[in-house]
């Protein structure tokens, strides 16, 4: 393959995103529609085309719910901290009731 073929190559498919697929097959078809520069289908594809600003996405799994009330925007707050320090202070009680709290109930060995 020469210079020449890459360099066509590469142009060809660096512009393919920009045309729309429906563009494509409609304007290139045969028939009256093509020959006299009807631009209907045009029209009516770029008038269904979103305008503005796209919609925030709503979080969908609980840790994206947790993180956007607490974590991001003018929400933002020291909660998260004490959250993880109340999680890790109550699996440490637990672990420490389980292997060794729990075996000294009636003070029988201090």
């Amino acid at each position: 393959m020469n210079a020449a073929c890459r360099v066509v190559a590469r142009r060809a498919y660096s512009t393919r995103s920009y045309i729309p697929p429906n563009l494509a097959n409609g304007v290139k078809s045969a028939g009256p529609k093509a020959e006299s520069g009807d631009l209907s289908g045009l029209v009516e594809f770029y008038k269904r085309i979103p305008k503005g600003a796209a919609e925030a996405a709503k979080p969908t799994n609980w840790i994206a719910r947790y993180r956007a009330k607490y974590w991001e925007g003018e929400n933002a707050s020291f909660t998260p901290i004490l959250h993880a320090m109340l999680l890790v202070g109550g699996l440490h009680y637990t672990l420490a009731y389980n292997f060794h709290l729990k075996n000294h109930k009636n003070v029988e060995h201090h």
